[in-house]
């Protein structure tokens, strides 16, 4: 059963075990021992103890003159605990092995667990002074350190509960039936330690207790009797497989992986449900004599059947077969056999006169009844009988139709195999009813020779459940047929098979079907199924050969690899004990190799505290919630950039809202900027002498070769990060805010074409890198090309892997580039250091004599553009700790340059009050002193060009759509703008 635990308050029980030994030193003497389960006691059947730990003997406080023994390290717990007084004085120290070989009396009188060993002191390694006493009570069938324990030294192995959480009704005191877990039981079994004085103390204890999530019983701790497979017969070859797998995180595959491979176990196979894949082991009820079946074939092959032998007929020609329509239940047009099908049911009977027919079944449709009696009269069977189970298919409102019209009602196999006509039905439910025919006739009859007398549809739908056929091999049958199944008069002969069918007429190996089939036993016995299911562990291991059908299908696939080993899995770290291992696990004990390559192993995600993610503590975080604010791409792209695969996750949703408002928002942004000013058709063969163009082109080149590396590494984490560091620093940051004057006031033609064309390559290859990552969003950003550039596939996940363009690296030239963004850092820091806004123009910036740029004029005039200075030069040798210097002197010419930008920028924002588009043209007014208006003159043209104004002029009065009042130190200018 699946365990939901709760926080519960349970009673502990600290209990005396009187020691019985002809020794003086331990008369009056017991043992103290705490327990959180009491109602294991009735099973107690040993103590333990350490042997590395110190004993001491303290006085019984509610017994004068009697002592009891508890560890000395656990005295001090006892004490704090007031399980025994503060100022208890203990005896000389000894050691735990002193104790080993101690008997003490018995609570309960169990005759099933009086034994030789039974009832003394036993040496033990899970005893610790942690807690309890240091005296650890052992209840062989109710703990696992319990048990294996009593396996070392031969401890009775049995129950005093029954598996529905009674006691055992032999057991005194009045205990015997009832429920465990009921607090009126425990009482009444307090009330008894009570009595007998072995009870020294009860406390309450505050624990965490598994309960069943279906019903909320609580769940005990149980042995049972279970089908183990050898694991430990093949632990090196698990080892050596290991070997062969790339695990991510690598410390996994030695570690915590490599450490659980060591452990020295075998599997726990079976489990007592009722659902789940059946362990196909028959025992015989009389000698015990268990055999495995390997296929469904074997064991319809031993299967016990009824022994009857199965001709299955079709009818002979009736009018319907030659008039071309469908005739069934209700007939209604008369539908008897012809004069060719009376002669072919007389050829038939004359052949089945050799077969000894002892009874007939027929349909109870007209031709199948004139068969049948045909027959029988030629044969002198006075035993015929009709079943409504053995009519033609129902065909429903098509009934007595051309039959070309009704086979034109279904398009494909499959829809007649589980589709129907209106009022009909399928060829799947003429299989159900032919499959309850038949074991209605398996039931009735033994060792008979029986002759069905049907239809084509039902003839071949009864011979597939005979068969025991699939449904896909029922498919594959219809699609490859010889020829109608039988044709009019002819006949089949079966021999009675039992096979585990479901209501459906399919071969189901699940309970109960399976469970209903016998097997004859050599000693004369019967073999019935054994009631365990397997591990559903099992299920997920036996994936890659369970789904290919292996080894009875498919064998190829897995013996020359083709389908064998997967090449990556991926799941949490919980799965280093569940699914990773038992996919090795039964890929291993196949013989074979290990059955995956990779294996990508995932930390859990906590709460933004750390904390596991929990209802009681009310910090769950509903995925479909966060989809539903930020999109699925948002949170893939979070999980794969924020760390490592291994490293848990401390959700936190203003991560989340950084990473769509970052790196998803950047990506979108950057294809609405070539999306607005994209007029024409773009072409994807940029051939731009611009060196930024081709800076941006090298840099996607190397960032192909670097995610298509780190996804070859499995290394999720770089290859995202790094498409996220090309796309927010290298292609938006710098790339497209360089060139955005480009889009919209460009140079020339060429200039234009140039920056489209280079961006488009930029967007399409980023959409083919990110696929992988958000689906979604590259999918969208791919069909918003389609409308600019010429995309054959319908897709962007239809597309191949982006390939490296050797024409388009150029690693020297991105060295020059990084040289200029450090450059422009460096004289922008510099700047911000001066208290120079970015806008005011400055002379000069100086660079040293080695730098790269000084071969490189167009990069030279990047960072004049992106520093804002006049002039950019280069020196023999710069201030010391300096790479570069900024003049920061601001002359009146650049003072009045620097108003007309920022000018320029007041006027962009009225654009953007209007929600103007870039195409749009504004008329500009503008009225203030002399000398602000002067530099308006003087700017006129550039501020034209940079706002997108057909005039700017000076007016006396301003009018406009949007109107501000701008200050320039004491003085004031007024801007209207509208649109032109």
């Amino acid at each position: 059963m699946a365990l939901g635990y709760k926080s519960v308050v349970d009673t502990s029980v600290y209990i005396r075990f009187k020691i019985q030994s002809q020794d003086p030193k331990w008369k009056s003497v017991a043992f103290l021992s705490w327990t959180t389960t009491p109602w294991t006691l009735p099973g107690n059947v040993a103590l333990a103890v350490s042997l590395t730990m110190q004993y001491v003997r303290v006085p019984d406080p509610e017994k004068k003159g009697s002592w009891v023994v508890v560890g000395q390290d656990s005295l001090a717990f006892l004490i704090k605990r007031g399980v025994v007084p503060k100022d208890t004085r203990p005896s000389t120290a000894f050691s735990g092995k002193d104790l080993i070989g101690l008997s003490y009396i018995p609570l309960f009188d169990v005759p099933g667990l009086a034994a030789t060993p039974s009832y003394q002191v036993y040496p033990a390694d899970f005893v610790t002074a942690e807690d309890g006493t240091g005296v650890v009570h052992t209840a062989v069938m109710y703990g696992d350190d319990d048990y294996k324990l009593g396996k070392k030294i031969g401890l009775p192995a049995m129950h005093t509960v029954t598996d529905s959480g009674h006691f055992i009704p032999s057991l005194g005191g009045g205990l015997g039936g009832k429920y465990v877990k009921a607090r009126e039981t425990e009482a009444l079994l307090l009330q008894l330690l009570q009595r007998m004085g072995a009870l020294f103390r009860e406390e309450a204890y505050e624990h965490d207790y598994p309960f069943c999530w279906r019903c909320d019983t609580p769940i005990l701790y149980y042995a049972r009797t279970s089908w183990w497979v050898k694991v430990n017969a093949v632990r090196k070859d698990l080892l050596k497989n290991n070997e062969t797998i790339d695990w991510v995180p690598g410390h996994l595959k030695k570690g915590r992986f490599g450490e659980w491979l060591k452990e020295e176990k075998d599997w726990a196979f079976s489990r007592e449900r009722y659902w789940g894949t059946t362990l196909p082991l028959w025992r015989c009820q009389a000698c015990g004599d268990t055999i495995a079946i390997s296929s469904i074939e074997e064991l319809a092959d031993r299967a016990l059947n009824s022994g009857n032998r199965y001709i299955v007929m079709r009818h002979g020609e009736a009018e319907s077969n030659v008039a071309g329509f469908v005739s069934s239940w209700p007939e209604t047009r008369p539908n008897t056999l012809t004069a060719k099908g009376k002669s072919e049911v007389a050829a038939a009977a004359a052949a089945l006169k050799l077969h000894q027919v002892d009874l007939i079944y027929a349909s109870d449709l007209l031709r199948t009844k004139e068969s049948a009696d045909a027959i029988a009269e030629a044969l002198g069977i006075k035993d015929v009988r009709t079943d409504p189970r053995l009519r033609e298919l129902d065909t429903g409102s098509y009934n007595g139709r051309p039959a070309k019209e009704y086979r034109g009602f279904f398009k494909t196999v499959r829809e007649k195999l589980e589709s129907s006509v209106p009022g009909g039905e399928s060829l799947f439910q003429v299989r159900a009813r032919m499959s309850d025919f038949y074991r209605f006739l398996e039931g009735e009859h033994r060792g008979k020779t029986i002759l069905i007398v049907t239809h084509a549809d039902p003839a071949w739908m009864i011979s597939t459940v005979l068969r025991g056929l699939s449904d896909s091999a029922v498919e594959v049958e219809w699609k490859h047929p010889v020829g109608e199944y039988l044709t009019p008069g002819m006949y089949q002969i079966h021999e009675s098979r039992t096979y585990p069918l479901n209501p459906k007429g399919e071969v189901d190996l699940h309970r109960p079907y399976i469970d209903q089939v016998k097997i004859r036993c050599s000693c004369g016995g019967v073999k019935t199924r054994i009631p365990e299911v397997a591990d559903v562990w099992f299920d997920s291991g036996a994936m890659p050969f369970a789904s290919l059908h292996y080894p009875f299908e498919h064998r190829e696939e897995i013996e020359k690899k083709r389908f064998f080993p997967a090449d990556y899995i991926s799941e949490a770290i919980d799965q280093t004990r569940g699914w990773f291992y038992t996919l090795l696990a039964v890929s291993t004990l196949l013989g074979k190799s290990a059955p995956f390559k990779h294996v990508i192993s995932l930390g859990h995600v906590l709460d933004k505290n750390g904390q596991k993610m929990s209802k009681s503590k009310g910090n769950i975080v509903s995925p479909w919630a966060m989809i539903d604010r930020y999109g699925a791409d948002a949170i893939r792209w979070y999980f794969y950039t924020v760390n490592a695969p291994g490293d848990t996750k401390k959700f936190d949703e203003k991560d989340l809202a950084g990473k769509a408002r970052g790196f998803l928002n950047t990506l979108w942004n950057s294809y609405l900027l070539f999306a607005t000013y994209a007029k024409n058709r773009v072409s994807l063969k940029s051939a731009s002498k611009r060196l930024v163009d081709q800076w941006i082109l090298a840099r996607l080149q190397t960032t192909t070769k670097l995610v298509t590396s780190a996804l070859d590494s499995y290394d999720i984490v770089t290859a995202a990060r790094t498409i996220e560091s090309f796309v927010v620093d290298d292609f938006s940051n710098w790339y497209l805010r360089r060139s955005r004057r480009r889009f919209q006031r460009p140079e020339s033609r060429r200039d234009k074409d140039d920056v489209m064309q280079t961006t488009a390559v930029v967007l399409l290859q980023v959409a083919e890198l990110s696929a992988p990552f958000i689906p979604f969003m590259s999918e969208s950003l791919y069909q918003g090309l389609k409308d600019f550039v010429a995309l054959d596939e319908a897709s962007v996940h239809l597309r191949s892997w982006p390939e490296l363009l050797k024409k388009s690296q150029n690693l020297r030239l991105e060295v020059a580039m990084d040289e200029a963004r450090k450059a422009s850092a460096e004289a922008l820091r510099a700047r911000a250091e001066a208290g120079v806004k970015v806008r005011q123009p400055l002379a000069l910036l100086t660079l040293s004599k080695k730098s790269p740029l000084k071969r490189f004029g167009e990069l030279q005039k990047l960072v004049i553009g992106e520093v804002n200075v006049k002039n950019l030069d280069f020196a023999p040798k710069l201030p010391k700790g300096k790479s570069v210097m900024l003049d920061t002197i601001i002359t009146e010419e650049l003072r009045r340059e620097g108003i007309a930008r920022e000018l320029v920028r007041h006027i962009q924002e009225l654009r953007r009050g209007l929600d103007l588009k870039p195409q749009q043209f504004i008329q500009v007014l503008v009225s203030g002193p002399e000398r602000l208006t002067s530099i308006v003159k003087k700017w006129e043209k550039q501020i034209r060009r940079d706002v997108g104004a057909k005039t700017v002029r000076i007016a006396k009065k301003v009018r406009g759509q949007s109107i501000e009042e701008i200050p320039f130190g004491k003085e004031k200018i007024l801007v209207g703008i509208r649109r032109a």
